[in-house]
């Protein structure tokens, strides 16, 4: 796949290894190992354009309740954390996430009777509880995860493909 910028002309090959290589007429670079090159002033400003564009569209979607599940943006993201980092508990979510554990404690509680989430001692320390999702968790966080790659390829389809690219 190439694609062009009018700017900065580059080429994109993905190897049989899986490596991706993205190259510029100034640079080489292995995009695989995480090594790019710094943006250009024009790059940065078409970043910025895009990055504003796509999360005023995305905006919408986040600000909604997933009406099938009935749940607010933080139980999407205390169940997406739990599921990120099984066996998890309250306080570390709280402290990783900048949140409440008063908050966090609320929104657990409510993922957990709605069958979302499910609580377990912690055998090393018998104070303290383990979260995990649970099947029904993980069915919401797939609907969810269709929603938005749904969602992303709309927006990405309707966006400069130099946008898409630098975004």
């Amino acid at each position: 796949m190439t694609a062009a910028a009018p700017s900065a002309p580059q080429s994109h090959t993905v190897h049989h290894d899986g490596l991706d290589t993205e190259t510029r007429p100034d640079q080489d670079v292995n995009v695989a190992d995480g090594h790019l090159p710094p943006l250009t002033k024009e790059e940065t400003h078409v970043l910025s354009a895009a990055m504003y564009n796509f999360l005023s569209a995305t905006r919408r979607l986040v600000e909604q309740p997933i009406h099938a599940m009935k749940a607010n943006q933080s139980e999407i993201e205390v169940l997406y954390f739990v599921h990120n980092h099984p066996g998890v508990g309250v306080s570390d979510i709280a402290r990783v996430r900048f949140l409440r554990v008063s908050n966090v404690s609320t929104t657990v509680r409510v993922l957990i009777a709605n069958g979302l989430l499910s609580r377990a001692s912690n055998p090393d320390d018998k104070r303290a509880q383990m979260l995990q999702v649970t099947d029904t968790g993980t069915q919401v966080l797939d609907d969810i995860t269709e929603r938005w790659a749904t969602l992303i390829n709309k927006i990405t389809d309707e966006m400069n493909p130099d946008s898409v690219r630098i975004l």
